[in-house]
């Protein structure tokens, strides 16, 4: 499934925190989340799945109605994941790619 950033699963739902704080492996870019511990993030979160190929609580979050929407969200965050890769002293981000959009 294509994650869409929107880190309404990450700010919500984090394993790592015990109440309402965000995860603390969360990186923010705009309004962009991302897991700077995505390949070895916890079980939960590597279990969460949804049976879609894109992820229904960021179409909702961000009030996506239309695929083209999702798919120009999925091109800018693996951008942006290639820049925060190459910034010096931050944990490499990656993403798993799962079929085409």
């Amino acid at each position: 499934m294509y994650c869409l950033h929107c880190g309404d699963c990450c700010i919500r739902m984090s394993p790592l925190t015990s109440d309402d704080t965000p995860c603390p492996k969360v990186l923010q870019d705009g309004n962009f989340y991302f897991c700077s511990i995505n390949s070895h993030k916890p079980k939960q979160c590597e279990n969460h799945r949804f049976p879609a190929h894109i992820c229904p609580i960021g179409m909702s979050v961000l009030g996506y109605t239309t695929l083209e929407e999702a798919r120009i969200r999925i091109d800018e965050g693996y951008e942006k994941i290639k820049l925060l890769n190459k910034v010096s002293g931050v944990t490499k981000v990656d993403v798993k790619i799962e079929g085409e959009l």
